[in-house]
């Protein structure tokens, strides 16, 4: 008996092997895996974009991790570009599958991690929302304007200018502009507990998704479901997510509050109301659940990307004050000192322009998105791409390809100019993949655009920046986010 249940146990792990190896071979060939836990052996989980960068040296821009699952990897702009534009139409479907949906309780909601119809719908009415509700009118700049004015009279007012918390500072600025265009309120700086409360916590809940515990889990998310997963081994992630999504319906209800239907919409979530429930809307089939997650999606994602992006152009102004003094000589130069920055400045401001596209481009803060799912067999630069696939377009790497921008590694704002030194560099501003490509591009990218063209001229404008002790740390810390360590600066007002 004992020898005829070991045979079968043997058999089944023989047959495991066999037909795992065998699936292995059908996917763009990539680091050897092993049974159940794929690559994990090769990689410390905080180091995993540069591990992947790593491979893309070997096996080239197409090939297949596992983690434990497989994820077939596009690393460059060109294939990247194949699959998401050429081919956008098969690669633009989620999985639905944790961790891919911890954002929300409820599945198909909201538009970073929804999928089909549903997801298409949410998306068209949010751009819709975007567009109408004022992006690229006055309505919208006077918004982001409104939050940098007030950010520059608290830098203004305060009596310690050699050492400013600048990360906790600019987190509720760009909070401020967040809040106004979702809910339609802002906090004052003098009583911002609950504010800092919220982001302290997405913060954390970054930083968990980096454990191995997590990555664990992702290897066998059947298990994410289970109430003992959630209610005791994870369960200050999950309680963690649950909080998040409790406050932002908090948020919404006090934005119901002020919405009268005959009222121009003042923020995201009146404008979604009134969609909705419009005679003969094409969004009837909507509902409260899909507001809370289509305004708790547009908040998180603009939140903390426009944050760590300007936190990391500040530290780069402080650690080249040569190309700090190049970018405040053209405002100078074209806007005064006297007079505000607009967006009708920006194509008078090429070098200004140029800095903050470098920035986004070098800083590189999102190391992963969630992934694409293939829904048809498909062939990219000769690499066959199962249907079902689960495929992770790189864009770290992307931003980083030697064939694209030449010294990648290098900061060098120059590169988005053509030779006049005067004029975009477009086709290389195009192959800067900072807010993704094709079909789920980032919803907010005008917004986030139109904040880092306001605020961060500026603040160049009106402060020189410098580190207190002179040393500019570049390092980063890992996370869903690749944010700046902790720093604070010097600021002197320009006269």
């Amino acid at each position: 008996m004992i020898t005829l249940v070991f045979t079968v146990l043997l058999s089944s792990i023989v047959l495991y092997v066999l037909n795992f190896y065998n699936n292995v071979r059908k996917l763009p060939k990539g680091p050897f895996p092993l049974p159940l836990i794929g690559n994990a052996y090769q990689f410390d989980p905080k180091q995993l974009h540069k591990w992947i960068l790593e491979q893309k040296k070997v096996y080239g821009p197409i090939f297949t991790i596992y983690i434990a699952n497989p994820v077939i990897v596009l690393a460059d702009v060109k294939t990247i570009k194949e699959a998401l534009v050429t081919h956008g139409e098969y690669f633009a479907a989620r999985s639905l599958k944790f961790p891919d949906n911890i954002m929300h309780d409820l599945p198909n909601v909201g538009v970073i991690t929804s999928t089909g119809d549903m997801w298409q719908a949410q998306r068209r009415l949010t751009l819709k929302i975007m567009r109408d509700f004022g992006m690229g009118r006055p309505l919208m700049e006077d918004k982001v304007i409104l939050s940098r004015n007030e950010l520059v009279e608290h830098l203004d007012s305060l009596e310690d200018k050699d050492h400013v918390d600048f990360p906790e500072i600019i987190h509720l600025t760009i909070g401020n502009i967040i809040n106004s265009v979702c809910f339609g309120f802002t906090y004052p700086f003098n009583d911002a507990k609950d504010f800092y409360h919220f982001t302290h916590l997405i913060d954390s809940l970054m930083q968990l998704g980096t454990t191995w515990q997590f990555r664990v889990l992702s290897m066998f998310p059947d298990l994410a479901g289970h109430p003992f997963v959630k209610n005791y081994l994870f369960a200050g992630f999950f309680s963690g997510n649950k909080t998040l999504r409790e406050i932002n319906i908090g948020r919404i209800k006090k934005a119901k509050e002020t919405y009268k239907p005959d009222d121009e919409p003042q923020n995201f979530v009146h404008a979604a109301i009134k969609e909705i429930s419009a005679k003969d809307s094409n969004y009837s089939f909507l509902n409260d659940d899909h507001i809370n997650a289509m305004a708790f999606d547009m908040y998180i994602a603009g939140q903390e990307t426009s944050t760590t992006t300007t936190k990391w152009l500040i530290l780069i102004l402080m650690k080249f004050p040569d190309i700090q003094q190049k970018i405040f000589d053209e405002i100078n130069n074209v806007v005064g000192l006297e007079n505000e920055i607009k967006l009708s400045h920006k194509n008078s401001l090429p070098y200004t322009m140029a800095f903050i596209t470098e920035g986004q481009r070098w800083a590189n803060i999102i190391p992963f998105i969630i992934g694409h799912k293939c829904t048809r067999d498909t062939t990219i630069e000769g690499k066959f791409i199962p249907d079902g696939s689960i495929v992770q377009p790189f864009f770290y790497g992307s931003n980083y390809d030697e064939t694209v921008f030449e010294d990648p590694y290098e900061f060098k704002p120059e590169r988005f100019l053509l030779e006049d030194g005067k004029t975009i560099n477009k086709k290389l501003f195009d192959q800067n993949y900072s807010f993704g490509r094709g079909a789920r591009v980032c919803a907010g990218q005008s917004l986030a655009q139109m904040e880092l063209q306001l605020i961060v001229p500026t603040l160049i404008q009106r402060y020189e920046f410098s580190h207190p002790h002179g040393k500019v740390d570049l390092s980063c810390e890992f996370g869903a986010i690749l944010s700046p360590r902790p720093f604070t600066c010097k600021i002197v007002r320009r006269n």
